[in-house]
């Protein structure tokens, strides 16, 4: 029975033109990946977000041209996309830049659309979800500095030099 399920296994990789070593291959590059990103996404500062967050982007297209969207669950490319577009989205907002909030937000919602066409994201749910999985999972530097200030975001403020008190 068991060498059943594993020549069943390899037949469908197979007919799929994927073998298991290319699919080990895939699932170990991602991983890295992954956690490299994650990890850099963690570490950024204000300035720094945007730049990681279009890395990631990169990643997501060269996995397309290497083929290996069909090598994972459906749709995890395109899922990756919209997380990366709508961590964008969120950041533009905090940081005030309403015309690129839009741009990014709907880039993700479409990303979204793609995984479950059925199903019709929101910008408030997306929103939320952002929000939470950063809040719980990762805490980016980027949200405290802004919470912190703009001295501690890497924005200056001008100071008035301070003038000695006259002599009495």
């Amino acid at each position: 029975m068991r060498c059943h399920l594993k020549l069943f296994t390899l037949l469908l990789l197979l007919i799929a033109g994927c073998s298991p070593n290319k699919r080990a291959e895939m699932e170990q590059k991602v991983g890295q990946d992954h956690v490299m990103m994650v990890s850099r996404y963690q570490a950024a500062g204000v300035n720094e977000v945007e730049s990681v967050l279009n890395e990631f982007l990169a990643l997501a297209d060269d996995y397309e041209r290497r083929g290996w969207g069909k090598l994972g669950a459906p749709g995890w490319i395109n899922d990756l996309r919209g997380l990366c577009e709508a961590r964008l989205a969120v950041y533009f907002e905090a940081t005030g830049k309403r015309d690129q909030f839009q741009v990014h937000m709907g880039r993700a919602l479409e990303h979204f659309k793609k995984v479950n066409p059925g199903v019709n994201p929101t910008e408030a749910g997306t929103r939320e979800g952002i929000e939470r999985l950063d809040a719980a999972n990762i805490q980016p530097r980027w949200r405290t500095e802004l919470r912190s200030g703009p001295a501690a975001a890497g924005s200056f403020q001008t100071v008035s030099p301070i003038t000695p008190a006259p002599p009495d």
